[in-house]
């Protein structure tokens, strides 16, 4: 199978523009290390767009349920950018890799055709001494071009140049105006090889979803073996369940595609039952075509609210424990020089 490392997309952008706007940004909000082991902590960036709205979270995640960061209002430009596009936006980040800095051999997970959600780049600053590679193939890049990259595969960064490199990163929910910034003949290539997961377009969700898929709830054994605790809420602004994951940092959001199911991340959620107070949902992984169900609750018990004030400080401690882990092995590279 041959699918294409890059692609460059239908779309260019005035640089004097993404450039001011940039500016803007660096003068308001500091920028922050990105997570990851594989640099030393001066890859940073500022986040525009993401899961909760708040810019100082630099955790990335395809979830869906996502809101504008206070940075967006003093970057027209930007905001102008994210909202014209028509497919749906996740996270948009401004990423900085400083001169001379390294970011090491990494693959991203949850972006690919088979998930339904692609990253795409714009560069703002960057220099023909950036040396950015897919695998073996290397990315030449120019400011204010539109770009896809297959960040699914082995990539890695060496900043050779003077300059910091700087680059708008989208997260985009692939659907066919998605596609049409892609050359026709591209799409039709990839499809030879694979099934591009296309997300539908969203729909009203019915007038009784917040009653009735609203709760609290506990993931299934086939999916935990120990028991994890959650709550969901029906979010009718946005036309979606919005699944929260007690001591999880992130919110996970599913799309209505008709008023009583819902899709995201390679997930159908249908309103399989509803009886008195209490309602079913059927959760489908589309790609492994598996089944399993979940109960909501309105209320829970003692016990389980016990297990899950439980649950919330032992998932605290473990991210605290990554975050330290993770800080650690970017100091040893910075200090030993070694990315």
């Amino acid at each position: 199978m041959s699918l294409p490392r890059q692609v460059r997309l239908n779309g260019s952008y005035d640089i004097k523009k993404l450039q001011s706007d940039l500016t803007n940004a660096e003068q308001k909000y500091s920028s922050l290390p990105q997570s990851g082991p594989y640099h030393d902590g001066s890859w940073t960036g500022i986040a525009l767009r993401n899961a909760n709205g708040d810019y100082k979270t630099t955790i990335v995640f395809g979830g869906g349920s996502y809101s504008d960061t206070e940075v967006l209002a003093s970057c027209p430009y930007f905001k102008e950018i994210i909202n014209n596009f028509p497919f749906t936006i996740g996270c948009a980040r401004l990423l900085f890799v400083p001169a001379g800095k390294r970011i090491g051999e990494h693959s991203d997970t949850g972006l690919n055709w088979d998930s339904g959600a692609i990253r795409i780049h714009i560069p703002i600053i960057t220099n023909e001494n950036v040396k950015f590679y897919i695998e073996d193939e290397q990315l030449n890049w120019k400011e204010g071009e539109l770009w896809y990259g297959d960040f699914s595969l082995p990539h890695k960064l060496h900043n050779q140049s003077d300059i910091t490199r700087v680059h708008l990163v989208l997260d985009c929910l692939v659907d066919n105006r998605f596609l049409a910034l892609f050359p026709a003949e591209t799409i039709a290539e990839i499809e030879r090889h694979i099934s591009i997961t296309r997300h539908k377009a969203t729909v009203n969700i019915d007038a009784d979803i917040p009653l009735i898929c609203s709760g609290y709830f506990r993931l299934p054994k086939q999916v935990s073996r120990f028991p994890i605790f959650g709550e969901v809420k029906a979010n009718t602004l946005t036309n979606q369940l919005i699944f929260t994951i007690f001591g999880f940092p992130l919110p996970v959001g599913f799309y209505a595609i008709e008023p009583r199911r819902f899709e995201n991340l390679g997930y159908d959620i249908t309103l399989n039952s509803h009886k008195e107070k209490r309602t079913t949902l059927s959760i489908r992984n589309i790609t492994k075509n598996t089944i399993f169900e979940i109960e909501l609750h309105d209320e829970i018990g003692a016990l389980s609210l016990t297990y899950i004030k439980f649950q919330k400080t032992l998932f605290a401690f473990s991210i605290g424990l990554i975050n330290i882990i993770t800080k650690t092995q970017q100091y040893l590279k910075r200090v030993t020089n070694r990315v």
